[in-house]
Formats: structure tokens, sequence, C-alpha cells
């Protein structure tokens, strides 16, 4: 049998390959592995590996900065993006790479108290014409937290086209929520009920610092367009196939009359 002899590296190497890890965003046991790989050294336990990150100062979330220090560290990251195009995974990342081990949790908590945003869209995957089922159709109209992911108001609505569906969805949503947010929608729709909102509520809001609209295509509309991809990734359903299975097993004929 081939012995294998393991070394500890050196407290430079160690703390710099630790460091490396914590920004990487490793599972603890993946910094095992890779200790093991990249210097021969065998750690058997996680209590072993977390006296080694606290004996070399290394960032750790289980013990992220103070409250105050991660809003500060967050909101210099968003002033850096005016365009607002990093998520809270990316900021994450980016202040791990800073050598701050924050929790995403913080992160996306700072972002939607600091800068508020929803994105708003109807959903084709259950109209007619995506279903193919003649004029049978299911249209359903969302409105999701832009940085958590969280679905604030997801509705089945007589037609997710229509401009006073939508007006009366969104004051829905306010009353529902006690609050407006910045509009991110795919067309101008909403725009005058909106600023109305705005100068008659929260006058006091630089409409140049924070713009009543952003208007988004529905291809640009990622965090509402992404919703059912999603729900399929992480739990194995096509939520489309159920209405189609109508269709598909011949228990709806979409060409009679009694049918639809």
């Amino acid at each position: 049998m081939i012995q294998q002899h393991y070394s500890e590296p050196d407290e430079d190497q160690l703390k710099a390959a630790l460091l490396t890890y914590a920004q990487e965003r490793l599972l603890l046991e993946a910094h095992i592995a890779r200790l093991g790989e990249e210097f021969q050294y065998c750690i058997r336990s996680l209590t072993k590996l977390k006296a080694l990150q606290k004996k070399s100062n290394i960032p750790v979330v289980r013990k992220p900065p103070t409250r105050a220090e991660v809003t500060t560290l967050v909101c210099e990251k968003m002033a850096q993006d005016p365009q607002r195009r990093n998520g809270p995974t990316t900021i994450m990342q980016m202040l791990s790479l800073d050598g701050y081990a924050i929790p995403q949790s913080m992160v996306q908590e700072d972002m939607h108290a600091n800068d508020p945003q929803v994105n708003c869209d109807g959903h084709e995957k259950f109209a007619s014409l995506a279903l193919g089922m003649g004029p049978v159709g299911i249209p359903v109209y969302g409105i999701r937290d832009k940085w958590s992911g969280t679905i604030l108001h997801l509705v089945v609505v007589p037609n997710a086209r229509k401009a006073v569906v939508i007006g009366h969805l969104y004051l829905d949503f306010i009353e529902k929520y006690g609050g407006m947010s910045q509009w991110t929608k795919e067309v101008k729709l909403g725009i005058c009920m909106h600023t109305a909102l705005r100068q008659n509520y929260t006058p006091d809001l630089n409409p140049n610092e924070w713009p009543v609209l952003v208007a988004l295509t529905s291809t640009h509309n990622i965090p509402i367009e992404n919703l059912w991809s999603q729900l399929h990734k992480f739990t194995g359903f096509n939520i489309q196939a159920a209405p189609l299975e109508g269709k598909t097993n011949g228990l709806l004929n979409p060409n009679n009359g009694i049918h639809v």
C-alpha cells in the first residue's frame, strides 16, 4: 500500500489560500478539498478549518461587518452602477473580492431599502396565441421585487394588455404594500398615473435622482420574464404543460364551440 504524506503549508501560503477560497464563496467542504488538492494538506473536520480561518483572520459570512458598515459598502457599490445592472449576487461577489464576507440576504435587504424597484409584466405563456387552443387562454400579470426575486403580486386578469387593468393592478399593489416603487415596465403605460402619485405623495423626491419610469423591453425585463423558468428549474414542473394537457389528450377541441 502506498502511503500519502500530508504536510501543513507555511503560514503565508495557508492564509493566502484561505482568503482566496473565501473570496470565491466556496463551501467549507470545498475549502478542505482544495487544501488537499493544492497542498496535500489533510483536514478532517470543519472545526479545524474554522480554527485556521480564525487564526488567519479570514472574513467569514457567519461573522459579517456591522449592519451600518454593510449598508455603506452596498450603497457604494450601487453608486458605481447607476444603470442598476448589478444584482445582489454580483454585489455580494464584488464585496467578497474586496475582502468582505457578507450574506446575500443582507445585501438584498440594503438594496431593497435604499433603492426599491419592482418589475412588472404580463405573461404570454398562458395567452391564447401561446397555447394554440383557440380562444382559450389564461392572462396573467405579475409584479416582482427586482433585488430579492420575491413575487409581490401575481394574478389572473381578463386582459393583461389593457391599460385600465394594469393600472388597477398597480393601485392594488400600492394598497397592499403601503408604498410605491420605481415603475419598471416595458412600455410607458401608467406613467401619467405614477407621475401623479409621485407628485401628490412624494413631492420631495428628485425625479432626476429617482426617475418615475425605467422603460424596458420585454426581452430586457429579466426579473419578471424568467419567473417561469426558475419555477421549472427548481421544481421540475412546467406550468404551461398543465393547460396544454387538455389539448394533447383530446379533452378539449378548440374547434368545438361547446368546448370553448
